[in-house]
Formats: C-alpha cells, sequence, structure tokens
C-alpha cells in the first residue's frame, strides 16, 4: 500500500494505483493508467476496468485527474527536525572546543563576527561553483567531489553559527519547506508564464 493526500488528509491505497480522479458522484478512484473522461457516463476510465473507491466528496470532478507521484506529500518530519538540531548542537560544540570561538592572543572566549561569518559562508559556496566548473575532486577527500565537500562545508558553517546566535535553523526550515510548496509563484504553471520565477 502508499499513501496519497487530498485536501490535506491521508488515504492508503494500493501500490498499483498510478492516477487517481474523482467521479460526477463524488467518489474518488484510483486507476493503474492514465485515465480518460467518459462524460455521458459521469466517470473517468483507463482501458483496464482495473480501480478501487476510497474517498467520498462532492465538488467539480471533470478536472480532477492527477498522477499520484505529483501529489507525493513532501515533508520534513518534527523527527528530521530533532536530528538537524542535534547536528546544529553538535558542530557547534566541536567547533568550540577546537578553538574557533577563542580569541588567539588572550586565550579567552569570543563572540564571532556574523559579517565575516556570514562571508566564510559565501566562500564556500563560491568554492563548490569552482569546483563544480571544473569537475575538480577536493584535495582534502579526495574520494569525493569538491563541488560537494564544499557544499557540506557551507551547510557545517551556517548550522555552527546558527547555535552560536541561539538560531532555529532546522525549525525554519521546516516551516519554509512546507510554506514555499504552497507558493502559486512556486508552481511550474506560474513560472512558466511571463515574468514567472524562471530559476
Amino acid at each position: 500500500m502508499k499513501t496519497v493526500t487530498i485536501n490535506g488528509k491521508e488515504y492508503e491505497v494500493p501500490n498499483w494505483v498510478n492516477w487517481i480522479a474523482m467521479n460526477e458522484d463524488g467518489r474518488w478512484c484510483g486507476y493503474e493508467l492514465k485515465p480518460m473522461i467518459l462524460p455521458k457516463e459521469g466517470a473517468w476510465y483507463d482501458g483496464t476496468g482495473k480501480l478501487v473507491f476510497f474517498r467520498h466528496e462532492l465538488g467539480h470532478w471533470m478536472n480532477t485527474a492527477r498522477r499520484v507521484e505529483d501529489m507525493t506529500d513532501y515533508r520534513i518530519t518534527i523527527e528530521m527536525v530533532e536530528m538537524l538540531r542535534k547536528t546544529q548542537k553538535i558542530i557547534h560544540q566541536a567547533n568550540v572546543a577546537m578553538g574557533w570561538y577563542t580569541d588567539l592572543d588572550t586565550g579567552e572566549r569570543i563572540k564571532r563576527n556574523f559579517g565575516e561569518v556570514i562571508a566564510l559562508m559565501h566562500s564556500e559556496l563560491s568554492e563548490a561553483l569552482e569546483g563544480w566548473r571544473k569537475g575538480l575532486m577536493d584535495d582534502h577527500l579526495p574520494n569525493r567531489k569538491m563541488v560537494e565537500v564544499e557544499l557540506a562545508d557551507a551547510v557545517i558553517r551556517i548550522l555552527d553559527t546558527a547555535e552560536a546566535e541561539g538560531l532555529d535553523v532546522a525549525g525554519a526550515m521546516q516551516e519554509k519547506f512546507a510554506y514555499n510548496q504552497r507558493r502559486e509563484d512556486h508552481k511550474l504553471k506560474n513560472r512558466m508564464k511571463e515574468n514567472g520565477k524562471k530559476i
């Protein structure tokens, strides 16, 4: 079985279901192949005779056919958030222990300059671009591509700084990721329009 989400509610359907659509009578059905509409019958049909009913509601039905894979409910779960928060804390604790928050002259604990650490994040991204542009392997981890190592460095710096500044990047990521999926200007049909976001 697999899960499809309609209007925020989850429903279990057989693994062979690749398309869903609502009939005129309000019943949602699952189909193996892309169904065609049969207006006189008030229903959809995929030619196989194989279907499953799993929900009932009233509403306009003639434009409801959609691929299940296009409906996947992409979510950052609370478990993922908690793991990222733990990762953020561990990275910062390690950097403090290694002396990156220590004044080299006095040995005293310091608060790092926010502008400087942001610039260092930029530097990691620039190095990632250079590695990608030239197809380079990394100098320090020769088994890995330079682009992925520099992107990892950027994430490490971001999480380290977030912990130092008391920022909940993991929670913000969860909320912003969910918000972005609802944004009209992020939907493909709107991005394809004139003045839509191309990249």
